[in-house]
C-alpha cells in the first residue's frame, strides 16, 4: 500500500500545489446592460459581422440595435400592429431581409424590410377557409422557418388564431413572388416549428409542436382536445404525427440521431398545463424518417420544458427535463433515468448551451421569477431575479462572449419586458484551512484505491451479473469462480451441476450443446484477462426449428401423396355408388374421405407456411372484402362490423386473410348456420407497456361456447371439439399470429358465445412476450 502511495507523490504534490492557486467551482454573476418594455423582441445578425443585434417593436415601428444599444435604423408603420416574422435572404442577393407581419385594413401583410426600407405593402396573407368569413379570421404569424426544396427556397410560416378554430397551421409561400404554394391546416395551437431533413433526401420537413386548447378544432386528422406531433413534407403533406394525451397540455421537440444508428429521430416531451393535474410525464423517440415509436417513457410529475445535452462529450445526446415536482432529471438514449437532483419548487429547463465558451455546457433554467444557472452536474453555478412571471432566454453571439436576453411579462398585456444581461465569472481561492482539508482528503482517496484493487474479485462479479448474457467465469485449473444470475434463470440447479460435472472430466474443451431435461444449452468459451468465461445461450428453439425444417419437405411430400390417393379413391366411391341401394354407408363413405382430404390439405398448408411477406395493408378493406364472401354463403348469419378509422398495418394479408377465414368459419360451424357475428378492429397502447402500439380484430359469435377445459387446448395441434374437426385450424391461427410477433386470446362464456381476439404490432416490437 506504500508502494502504491509513493508511486503517486507527485501527482498528489501536484494536487496540493494547485489548490493553493487555482479555484474553486465556478460562480458567474450577472449584471444587466439594458431593459425595456416592447411589444415584441427578436435577436438576428443585422449587418452581418457574427455577433447578434437585437429588433424590436415598439410603438408602432421597428427598431434595430446593437447589443451596445446603438441604433442601425427605425422604421414607423402608422398604426398597424406589427410581429417580427423572421430574418431570411428573400430575393438571393446574399443581404438578409427581416421579415414583418402588418396589419393593413385588407388584412395581414407580410413586408421584407432591408436596411429599414419597407418593400410595402408586402405579400397579403390570405388562406381560403370556407365557413370562416375575411374580417373574423385574425391570424398570428409567429413561427417561420425558410426550408430547401429542391432547387428553390420555400417560406413556411406558422399560423395561430388564438381562440378561434382556424386557421391553424402551416402556409407557404414562395418568397420572391409571395405567391402562395400550399397551405396545412391542423387542429392543435402552433406552439413552435422545427426544419430538418429526417429522410435524408436532402429536401427538410417541418416539424410543428401543437398544443391543446379544447375549444373544437378539428383539420387533417388533428384535435385540438390533444398535443400533437405532425412532421409536414415540403410540398405540403403530412408525412406523419402523433397524439400525445388528451386535455390542456404542450409538446416540444427536438432532433437528433440520439442512438447514433445514423438516422435522425424526433425527441419528444408531453407538458400539462392543466392546474392540480396527475398527469404523468411523457417522452417519445420518433424514428424520423416513417414516425416509428422506438422508445417511449411514462413517468414521474409532468414536465416542464426539456432539451438536449451532451455532458460526457461523446456525441451521444441526453434528455434534460424540468418537472412541476422540482426536480431535474437526466435520461439517456434508452430513456433510463441517469441523474436527478431536487430543488424544490417548480422547475423549467429553459435552454442548454455553452454560455462562457469553456467547451463545458451550462443548463438555463427557471425557478418562479429566477433565472437559474446550472453545470452539467446540476450544480447551480449563477441566477438572476427577474422580479417578473414566466421569463424566457435568449442567447446573444458575441466577439468576446455570449449574453442572454431575458424576456419576461409585463403589466401591459399586450407588451413584453425585456432585459439584456452580461456576466462575469469569479473564481475563489481556496484558503490554506481548506487546503489542508483537501491534502487529508487526497491522501484518504489513495487509501481508498489501493482497497478497491483488493476488492477486484467483487467487481468482476458485479459486472457479470449486470450483463444479459449468461455467463460463467473459469479460472485456469477449471475451477467456477462465478456465475451471474441469467445462467442460473436459463438451466437452473440442475442445468449448473451438469455443466460443473463437464469440467470435473478434464475435457481441453467444453464447448458445444447439453441437453439438460427439455432444453438444448450451447457453451462457447472465450478469454477475459487470465480467466475462461463460458458463454452460455438457450438453442432449444433453434434445434426445434432446425428439425421441423428438415422434416417438413418429406411430410409435405407424404401428405401430398395421401391427398391424391383419396382423391382417386373417392372418385372410384362415387362412380360405385350409383348402382348401390345403401345409401347411407356411401355417404358416410364420401364424408370419411372428404375430411381426410380435408386434414390433408390443412397439414400440407401448416408445413409448407413460410416467413410472414409483410405489406402494408388496409385491415379495415381487406375485413369488408372476407365479409362479403361470407354473407353470399350464409344467408343465415348476421354480421355485424364496428371498425376504427383509417387501421393500416404491415402484415402478410394472405396470411391473415386465412386467419380470419378459420375464425369465421369456426363460428358458424359451432353456431350450426345461424346466429350472429360481430368483428371490431381498434388501435390501442399497451397498459403494461407503452411502447407496445398494435391493433386488434376482434371475432365474436353467439353459439354454445368453449368449455374452460378445452379453452387451454384448442390451440395445440390435432386437438378438436368437434368429432369432425381436424385441430389444424386454430393451431394453424397461433402459428401465423406468432409469426407476426403478435398474440391471440380466447374469452367465453358457456351460453352465450365465444370471442377471439387477434393482437398485431404496428410498432416494430413484438407482443408475444
Amino acid at each position: 500500500m506504500f508502494k502504491i502511495f509513493h508511486q503517486r507523490r507527485s501527482i498528489l504534490i501536484i494536487i496540493v500545489m494547485s489548490a493553493f492557486t487555482s479555484c474553486g467551482r465556478k460562480q458567474i454573476t450577472f449584471e444587466t446592460i439594458s431593459s425595456d418594455e416592447v411589444y415584441d423582441i427578436n435577436i438576428f445578425d443585422i449587418n452581418g459581422d457574427n455577433v447578434d443585434d437585437l429588433v424590436y417593436v415598439k410603438h408602432n415601428s421597428v427598431f434595430a440595435i446593437d447589443q451596445q444599444g446603438e441604433f442601425f435604423w427605425q422604421r414607423h408603420f402608422g398604426h398597424n400592429r406589427i410581429d417580427i416574422t423572421g430574418f431570411y435572404d428573400i430575393d438571393r442577393d446574399l443581404r438578409k431581409e427581416l421579415l414583418c407581419t402588418v396589419d393593413f385594413p385588407d388584412g395581414p401583410h407580410l413586408v421584407p424590410v432591408a436596411n429599414h426600407t419597407p418593400r410595402t405593402p408586402g405579400y397579403l396573407i390570405y388562406m381560403k377557409e370556407p365557413g370562416f368569413p375575411k374580417d373574423q379570421r385574425r391570424m398570428e404569424i409567429r413561427y417561420s422557418k425558410m426550408i430547401n426544396n429542391g432547387n428553390r427556397q420555400v417560406l413556411v410560416l406558422g399560423l395561430n388564431s388564438g381562440f378561434n378554430i382556424q386557421p391553424r397551421g402551416l402556409l407557404a409561400i414562395d418568397p420572391e413572388t409571395g405567391k402562395k404554394l400550399w397551405e396545412h391546416y391542423c387542429g392543435p395551437n402552433v406552439l413552435d416549428l422545427i426544419n430538418d431533413d429526417l429522410d435524408g433526401d436532402n429536401i427538410e420537413e417541418i416539424i410543428i409542436q401543437g398544443g391543446a386548447t379544447c375549444n373544437g378544432s378539428n383539420a387533417n386528422g388533428t384535435d385540438d382536445c390533444h398535443s400533437w406531433i405532425i412532421v409536414v413534407g415540403s410540398d405540403g403533406r403530412c408525412r406523419w404525427r402523433y397524439r400525445f394525451a388528451e386535455g390542456f397540455g404542450r409538446c416540444l421537440a427536438r432532433v437528433s440521431d440520439i442512438d447514433l444508428d445514423g438516422n435522425l429521430e424526433v425527441i419528444a416531451t408531453y407538458q400539462d398545463v392543466e392546474a392540480n393535474s396527475d398527469k404523468k410525464g411523457h417522452i417519445v423517440i420518433i424514428e424520423g424518417r416513417s414516425g416509428r415509436v422506438k422508445k417511449k417513457f411514462i413517468g414521474c410529475s409532468s414536465f416542464w420544458g426539456f432539451d438536449l445535452i451532451d455532458r460526457d462529450h461523446d456525441g451521444r445526446h441526453e434528455i434534460i427535463t424540468g418537472n412541476q415536482d422540482g426536480k431535474l432529471r437526466i435520461f439517456d438514449h434508452e430513456l433510463r433515468l441517469i441523474s436527478e437532483k431536487d430543488f424544490g419548487l417548480c422547475i423549467k429547463v429553459k435552454k442548454v448551451c455553452d454560455l462562457d465558451n469553456d467547451g463545458d455546457y451550462e443548463i438555463i433554467c427557471q425557478r418562479g421569477e429566477e433565472i437559474l444557472l446550472l453545470n452539467s452536474d446540476l450544480t447551480p453555478i449563477g441566477h438572476f431575479d427577474v422580479g417578473r412571471k414566466h421569463p424566457s432566454c435568449k442567447i446573444l453571439k458575441s466577439r468576446q462572449r455570449s449574453k442572454l436576453l431575458v424576456i419576461s411579462s409585463s403589466p401591459n398585456m399586450n407588451m413584453c419586458h425585456y432585459t439584456l444581461l452580461d456576466y462575469k465569472l469569479i473564481t475563489p481561492l481556496i484558503p490554506a484551512s481548506k487546503a489542508a482539508i483537501l491534502l487529508a482528503a487526497i491522501l484518504t482517496v489513495s487509501l481508498i484505491i489501493s482497497l478497491i484493487r483488493l476488492r477486484k474479485k467483487a467487481g468482476y462479479k458485479a459486472i457479470l451479473n449486470d450483463l444479459p448474457l449468461g455467463l460463467i467465469s473459469i479460472d485456469r485449473k477449471g475451477k467456477i469462480r462465478s456465475v451471474n444470475w441469467k445462467t442460473i434463470e436459463m438451466v437452473g440447479k440442475e442445468g449448473l451441476a451438469i455443466i460443473k460435472e463437464r469440467l470435473t472430466e478434464g475435457r481441453p474443451s467444453i464447448e458445444g450443446p447439453i441437453q439438460i431435461n427439455d432444453q438444448i444449452i450451447k457453451l462457447e468459451e472465450s478469454k477475459w484477462g487470465d480467466d475462461r468465461v463460458l458463454i452460455v445461450t438457450d438453442q432449444t428453439d433453434l434445434v426445434v426449428l432446425d428439425r421441423y425444417r428438415r422434416w417438413a419437405p418429406a411430410a409435405q411430400k407424404i401428405a401430398h401423396q395421401i391427398k391424391n390417393r383419396l382423391s382417386s379413391i373417392l372418385l372410384l366411391i362415387q362412380r360405385m355408388g350409383k348402382g348401390t341401394d345403401d345409401k347411407k354407408s356411401f355417404k358416410h363413405a364420401v364424408e370419411s374421405i372428404e375430411a381426410l382430404r380435408n386434414l390433408s390439405n390443412r397439414f400440407m398448408r401448416l408445413i409448407s407456411l413460410e416467413d410472414p411477406k409483410m405489406v402494408e395493408t388496409d385491415i379495415n378493406r381487406m375485413i369488408k372484402k372476407i365479409i362479403k364472401r361470407f354473407k353470399e354463403s350464409y344467408p343465415d348469419i348476421k354480421f355485424l362490423t364496428y371498425l376504427s378509422d383509417s387501421l393500416t398495418v404491415e402484415i402478410d394479408p394472405g396470411q391473415i386473410t386465412e386467419v380470419i377465414n378459420n375464425l369465421i368459419d369456426n363460428a358458424i360451424t359451432a353456431m350450426d348456420g345461424r346466429g350472429e357475428i360481430t368483428i371490431e378492429t381498434g388501435f390501442f397502447e399497451s397498459i403494461e407497456d407503452p411502447m407496445l402500439q398494435f391493433c386488434t380484430i376482434s371475432i365474436t359469435d353467439n353459439g354454445p361456447g368453449i368449455p374452460e377445459a378445452d379453452r387451454n387446448r384448442i390451440f395445440e395441434p390435432f386437438y378438436s371439439t368437434r368429432p369432425s374437426g381436424t385441430g389444424l385450424g386454430l393451431f394453424y391461427v397461433k402459428q401465423v399470429i406468432d409469426a407476426h410477433k403478435g398474440r391471440v386470446e380466447v374469452t367465453s362464456e358457456i351460453g352465450k358465445g365465444t370471442t377471439f381476439t387477434i393482437c398485431l404490432p404496428t410498432s416494430g416490437t413484438g407482443l408475444h412476450k
